[in-house]
C-alpha cells in the first residue's frame, strides 16, 4: 500500500469526536483496504465491542477472529454477559411497560398535548405512572443503543422529549445527540438530516457555562454531520426531493461563521472534505476563494493531497504540480470511509477545473497539446473543448484551421465586483441579529432565574 494511503488516514484525528460504535463501523470498512493488518484492527475492533452490550457480535468475533486469545473474553464470561443483558433488558421493559402501555393510545397523548397536561407530574396523578420514568426512559434507551436495537432505541427517547418542559437545553440536547445516533446508526439518511437540524438549533440555543464546551459541541456536530451529508444524495420524487448532502455541508460551514471557526480551531481536517464538496458540486467562487483562504491559514496545521490540489491548482496556478497532487488524491480518496464513492466524481471534476482554469489564463490553446493531456484523438478533443466551453460559459472560439482554441480576454465589470463584494451582507446581518437576539434571550432567562 503506497505511503499517501496510510499517511493521510484520518481515522486516528476522527475518532475522539465519534461515538465508538461509528468508530466500529469505520475499523470494519479499514478490514478490506488492507491499509493494517486484519489483526491489530480486530483487536482494536474487540476492545470497543467488548464495551457495548453486543454480546452476539462480540461472539462472532471470537469464533473467526485469529488475535490471541487473552484479548477475546471467554465463552463463560459471554454465557454470563449474555444472561445479564437479557436480564437488565426485561427489567428495563418491566418498569417501562405502564408508560410505553400509555403511548399506544396516540389519541389521548395527543390530546393530553394540546391541553399541556403532557408532564410526568400529571402522568403520575392521573395514569399511575412511576415518576423516575423520564429517567428510565433514558437508560433504556441507552441500554438499547449499546445492544445495537438501533430501532428500539429510538421509542423511549421520542417519550422522553416529549415529556421534557420545551425543546431546548442540556436534557432535550442530549436526548437528540441519542436520537441522531439511533438514524445514523440503522442508516436512516433522511431522518438523520432532520435530526441534524434539530440539534444544531438545540445547540446553539443551550445555555453553556463554558464556552470551551459549546466549542465542543460543535466540533462533535461537524464530525457526526460527515455519516449524514456524505450519505445524503438528491432524489426526484414528489413533492419534496431530498437535499444534495454535500451543499447542505458547505452551506452549514460557509454561511454560519460559528462552524466555520470551529473548523480552523478544532478541526481543519474537515477542509478534506469541503474541498470535496466544492469541486464535486462546482460551487460559486465565491466559496472557492474563501476554502483557498481557509487552506492557506491551515496549511501548518494540516495538509493532504486534495487541499493541496486545490491551493496549487486554484491559487499558485501551478498545472504541473495540481496533476501531480491529482494521481494521490485518488489513492487517498478510495481508502476515505466517507468520500470513496465520489472518487470518480472527484477526478471528473477535477479534471475540469484544471482546464477551465487553464483556459481563462491563456489565450491560445494548442488542440494536439489538449488532446494529449487528455488521453484523446484531436477530434474527440475538440468535442470535448466544444462541450467545457458551453458549460463553463467562457468566451472563446476554436480555430479548426490553425488547430487551437483561442479565448477572449474577459475584464470583470464594475457592477459584478460590486455585487461579488456585497453578496454576503444580507446573509452576515442576518446572522448578527440572531446573535443579539440570543444574547438578549440569555441575559433575560439569567435575569429570570435571579428573581
Amino acid at each position: 500500500m503506497s505511503k499517501s494511503a496510510t499517511q493521510y488516514d484520518l481515522t486516528h484525528t476522527l475518532s475522539p469526536n465519534l461515538d465508538k460504535q461509528f468508530i466500529y463501523r469505520i475499523l470494519e470498512y479499514l478490514k478490506t483496504k488492507n491499509l493494517y493488518s486484519t489483526e491489530e484492527l480486530n483487536i482494536q475492533i474487540i476492545k470497543i465491542i467488548k464495551t457495548t452490550n453486543m454480546v452476539d457480535v462480540l461472539a462472532d468475533l471470537a469464533k473467526s477472529s485469529s488475535v490471541k486469545p487473552d484479548v477475546l473474553p471467554s465463552p463463560e464470561s459471554l454465557k454470563q454477559k449474555r444472561e445479564a443483558v437479557f436480564k437488565q433488558m426485561n427489567d428495563y421493559k418491566s418498569r417501562l411497560a405502564p408508560i410505553l402501555k400509555l403511548w399506544e393510545d396516540q389519541t389521548l397523548i395527543k390530546s393530553l398535548a394540546s391541553e399541556k397536561k403532557l408532564t410526568i407530574e400529571y402522568l403520575s396523578q392521573r395514569h399511575s405512572i412511576p415518576k423516575d420514568s423520564l429517567d428510565q426512559l433514558v437508560l433504556y434507551s441507552k441500554f438499547s443503543y449499546e445492544c445495537g436495537l438501533y430501532s428500539a432505541a429510538i421509542e423511549p427517547l421520542n417519550i422522553y422529549k416529549q415529556l421534557l418542559p420545551e425543546a431546548s437545553g442540556p436534557n432535550f440536547l442530549s436526548a437528540q445527540w441519542g436520537k441522531l445516533a439511533c438514524e445514523i446508526s440503522r442508516r436512516n439518511w433522511d431522518s438523520a438530516f432532520k435530526d441534524l437540524s434539530i440539534l444544531k438549533d438545540a445547540i446553539e440555543n443551550t445555555t453553556f457555562s463554558n464556552p470551551a464546551v459549546l466549542l465542543s459541541q460543535r466540533t462533535w456536530f461537524i464530525h457526526w454531520s460527515l455519516f449524514v451529508f456524505f450519505n445524503l444524495e438528491p432524489t426526484n420524487p414528489n413533492p419534496n426531493p431530498n437535499p444534495n448532502g454535500r451543499v447542505q455541508m458547505i452551506n452549514m460551514i460557509f454561511q454560519d461563521e460559528n462552524y466555520l471557526n470551529t473548523v480552523q480551531t478544532t478541526c481543519p481536517h474537515i477542509l478534506r472534505y469541503l474541498a470535496l464538496c466544492i469541486i464535486t458540486t462546482r460551487r460559486k467562487k465565491q466559496l472557492l476563494k474563501e476554502l483557498i483562504k481557509n487552506i492557506t491559514l491551515e496549511k501548518h496545521n494540516y495538509t493532504d493531497p486534495i487541499v493541496e490540489f486545490v491551493s496549487d491548482l486554484l491559487s499558485n496556478f501551478d498545472f504541473e504540480a495540481a496533476q501531480e497532487k491529482l494521481k494521490e488524491c485518488e489513492v487517498v480518496l478510495r481508502n476515505d470511509y466517507f468520500l470513496e464513492r465520489y472518487t470518480e466524481e472527484f477526478m471528473e471534476g477535477a479534471r475540469l477545473w484544471i482546464f477551465e482554469t487553464y483556459c481563462r489564463i491563456h489565450e491560445c490553446i494548442d488542440m494536439k497539446l489538449l488532446a494529449e493531456k487528455l488521453g484523446m484523438d484531436v477530434v474527440a478533443a475538440e468535442k470535448w473543448m466544444v462541450n467545457l466551453i458551453r458549460n463553463a460559459q467562457l468566451d472563446s472560439k476554436i480555430d479548426s484551421a490553425a488547430n487551437r482554441v483561442v479565448m477572449s480576454v474577459q475584464y470583470p465589470s464594475a457592477y459584478q465586483a460590486i455585487v461579488d463584494k456585497t453578496k454576503g451582507l444580507a446573509f452576515k446581518s442576518q446572522a448578527m441579529a440572531n446573535s443579539m437576539e440570543k444574547l438578549l434571550n440569555d441575559q433575560q432567562r439569567r435575569n429570570e432565574g435571579k428573581q
